[in-house]
C-alpha cells in the first residue's frame, strides 16, 4: 500500500511538472529542466537551453548529456513519467541517456533501466533494464538498488 501511495504521489509530480514545462515551453519562459536553478538557466528560454547543452553534450560533458536525457524525458527531479508513453522526444531522451550512462552516470543508468523495465522510448527488456540498474546500484544509487533488487525477487531480467 504504502508502495503504491508513493507511486501516485509521484505520478502527480511528474504530471504538474510536466504540464509546467508544457506551458513554459509555449510561451518561452525560462525553463529548470535540472534538480538545480542557475541563475544562467532563469535567464535563457527553453531553445537556448537546449542549444547549450547539446553543445556542451557533443563536447563529451556527461553532466550536459544526463540533463538533456532527462529533459527530453520529461523527468524532473529523476522522477521518470513511465505512464506517458507517447513521448515526442524518447528517441532523443534514450539517446544521451545512454550516452552519459555509458560514461558512468548513476542517475542515467537508472533512468536508462527505468525506460527498459517500463517500455518508454525502447521495447520492453527485463534483461537490459537489469543490466542498468545494477550498474547504478554498483554505485550507490538508492532508487537503483531498490528496483534491481525487485527485480532479483520476480526474476525478471537476471539468472
Amino acid at each position: 500500500m504504502k508502495k503504491i501511495l508513493k507511486r501516485l504521489m509521484m505520478a502527480f509530480t511528474i504530471t504538474l511538472v510536466i504540464s509546467l514545462i508544457t506551458q513554459a515551453a509555449t510561451t518561452q519562459q525560462p525553463v529548470n529542466t535540472s534538480s538545480t536553478t542557475s541563475k544562467e538557466q532563469k535567464k535563457m528560454t527553453e531553445s537556448e537551453w537546449v542549444a547549450k547543452k547539446t553543445r556542451q553534450a557533443e563536447q563529451g560533458d556527461v553532466e550536459a548529456m544526463a540533463q538533456l536525457g532527462r529533459h527530453y524525458l520529461g523527468t524532473w527531479m529523476g522522477v521518470v513519467n513511465v505512464y506517458d508513453k507517447t513521448g515526442d522526444n524518447d528517441d532523443k531522451a534514450i539517446y544521451w541517456l545512454k550516452k552519459a550512462a555509458e560514461q558512468g552516470d548513476a542517475d542515467s543508468q537508472w533512468l536508462l533501466g527505468t525506460c527498459y523495465e517500463k517500455g518508454r522510448g525502447v521495447s520492453r527488456n527485463f534483461y537490459e533494464a537489469a543490466k542498468w540498474y545494477k550498474k547504478a546500484a554498483d554505485q550507490g544509487h538508492r532508487f537503483a538498488k531498490d528496483d534491481y533488487r525487485e527485480m532479483k525477487l520476480r526474476g525478471y531480467g537476471v539468472d
